[in-house]
């Protein structure tokens, strides 16, 4: 799961393992 889309408002927790904020 890699999803960009405005990555602020929508972060996958996929996303949030891959970039951690």
């Amino acid at each position: 799961m890699t999803f960009k889309f405005d990555s602020d408002k929508v972060t996958p927790r996929d996303e949030l393992a891959a970039e951690p904020r």
